[in-house]
This record gives C-alpha cells, structure tokens and sequence, in this order.
C-alpha cells in the first residue's frame, strides 16, 4: 500500500470520526431530538396509544377497533360548514353537502391560508366547502366580520425535531395529513378582499373576482384560470409557482424570489414587477405605447417585446407620455414583458 493511499485512508477515517463527534455534540445541545423519542407512541385501532408492551386484552381491543374502522370506510365522514356557528364539524357521507345559508349571508371578503395540501375552488350556486382526509381539529373554517376565514393548523400541530440546532418540521419529510379541499363561490361574487396564503400546497381556482387582491405563495403551486382585481393587487412567489390564465388588474405589485410567475390579460395603472433569481413571464393585451417603463437590471435579463435589457446594473427608461406603466427591476433573474394587441 503505498503512501498516498494510506494518506486517503486517514484522512477518511477522520472525517467519519469527525462527523459522529459533530453528532453527538448537536444531541447534547438540543434535547428536542430526545423528547421527541419519549413522545413517540404506536396507534392502533380509534383509541389506544401505547408506547410499551401490550397485553393480549389490548391486542383484542384494538384490533376490534381496527375492524369498526374498515367497516366505516364506505361511509367516510367529511367535515362541512356547521349549522350553528359556521365551523367545521363532522357528519355523515350523506349530509356533507348540507349548510345554512344564513352562514354566508355576510360573506364580503375571503382569507385563505394552507400550509400544504391541495384546494380546489370552482364556481356554484352557493358558498360551500367540503374538507376530505384530515381531522377537524386540524382545518378551520369561520365566517367572521364579513371574511370567511379557511385554513390549517399544520404548522401549529406540526411535531419538530432539530439538527445542530436547525428545527425542521416532521410534516416536510411525511406530509401525510395533506387534505383536499373543495370550496363553492357562488357565479359572479365579487370580493372586497381577497387573500391567499399558499405554503407547499397546490390550489387551483376558476374564477376569482375581488376589488382588492392580495397572493403569496411560498413552496407551493397555485393556478388560477380567471382572476380579475378592479382597485389593486399584490403577488409574492418565493419558490413556487404562479399561473393565471386570465388576468384583469390594476396597480399590481409582483415580486417573484426564485419562482415563476406567469400571467396573461390585462394589466394597467402603475405596477412595479421586482424579480430576484426567479423567471416572470407577462404576456399583456394593449399597445406597447400605452405605457411608460422603467428598466434596472442586475446581471439578469429584462426583455420587452422586441428589446432586450441586460448586464451589470443596466437601467433604461421610456417615456410615453403615457397613463401606465411598469417598473421592471431584475436581480439575476428574468423578466419578460410582451405587450401586444
């Protein structure tokens, strides 16, 4: 074995020596990794939670459970807009659809906010909302002031266990409490508030209308068909995505970290569209002439319609003399502007 060989060799041996002595330091630190192993428990069956030995009466018992719980699989229960005070209760497979009315009847404003999971918003008759595979006491849906607030619990109940320090979520690793969500908006509701909050989910929507506007997605994907904001909006991506189909706006604010957006429709008034490492895609009906830009570019790329904008901080301005305009600041990213009637 020649030298250079044993020096390799040594040099690993140390490293994986190394390593579990960083380990063991980062357990003696944080003792979140060991409480979470004293919680640890096994369910089996509706009730019974054991983390020891089981006896033979504990057996029985949860597998009887277990066997009433298969039985109720043909009529799952759902989780639907409670009668009485607009939460989400549990009924029967055949009530899910069944609300009052008078619920909604002071809805102006809706507030979304899912930490994962999937959503689906499609236009109706009615207000409705039907919650699939996850508990009650995880989802919440209240009608309030006029906003009817949806959402989850996810980060709240969420259990953590950490390395050197660094907390990280269980639901990241193992999201299997993901729920799927069907809202109704009654055909042609206008909203004086719109917000979406969107974590690692997906949401897919029809058609939303609302004077006012405010999306921001985090991990997740969100794809609206139709969207449509008279007074004023705002878009935030991080690292998701973000597409609508059909867009109607006005003052829109879009900043986009390392995801994508992409838009098309109409856009006037005076938008600013700030893009980091990400891409933004605008394809706009109207006349390149109908608005007023303003160009700062990083090392990224700035295009509209036929001109190109990049390099170490390019700026560049256009002055139509216009009542639009767009403020077009790129990091290192893209941004691309078509602008065509």
């Amino acid at each position: 074995m020649n030298a250079f060989i044993k020096n390799c060799l040594k040099i690993a041996g140390i490293s994986i020596l190394l390593g579990l002595f960083l380990l063991l330091i980062s357990f003696s630190m944080d003792n979140t990794v060991f409480s979470n192993w004293e919680n640890f428990n096994i369910t089996l069956g509706n009730n019974n939670n054991h983390s020891g030995r089981w006896s033979d009466s504990d057996k029985e018992e949860a597998w009887d459970d277990w066997d009433n719980e298969k039985a109720k699989e043909e009529e799952p229960d759902g989780l639907v807009l409670d009668n009485a005070d607009g939460k989400l209760t549990e009924v029967e497979a055949e009530d899910k659809s069944s609300h009052n009315e008078d619920s909604f009847k002071d809805v102006k404003s809706l507030a979304l906010d899912i930490s994962y999971g999937t959503v689906s918003i499609n236009e109706g008759e009615d207000f409705d909302i039907h919650v699939d595979n996850i508990g009650s006491d995880n989802y919440y849906s209240t009608v309030k002031n006029g906003v009817w607030k949806i959402g989850d619990n996810g980060e709240n109940n969420n259990s953590e266990f950490s390395i050197f320090g660094v907390k990280i979520s269980d639901s990241a690793i193992h999201p299997f409490n993901a729920a799927n969500i069907e809202l109704t908006i009654p055909e042609d509701f206008v909203f004086e508030n719109l917000d979406i909050k969107l974590g690692a989910g997906t949401i897919k929507a029809e058609r939303l209308t609302s004077k006012k506007a405010d999306i921001d997605v985090g991990a997740g994907s969100l794809h609206i068909e139709e969207l449509s904001a008279s007074e004023n909006s705002s878009y935030s991506i991080d690292t998701g995505e973000l597409v609508i189909e059909n867009i109607n706006a006005q003052d829109a604010n879009i900043n986009c970290g390392v995801g994508n957006l992409t838009a098309s429709g109409v856009i006037i008034g005076d938008s600013l569209v700030t893009c980091g490492i990400g891409n933004v895609s605008l394809d706009i009906n109207g006349n390149e002439n109908d608005y007023n830009y303003n160009v700062d570019c990083g090392i990224g790329t700035v295009i509209i319609n036929d001109n190109s904008y990049s390099g170490v901080n390019s700026k560049h301005k256009t002055n139509n003399n216009a009542k639009n305009s767009f403020d077009l600041d790129c990091g290192i990213g893209k941004i691309a502007l078509e602008i065509h009637e």
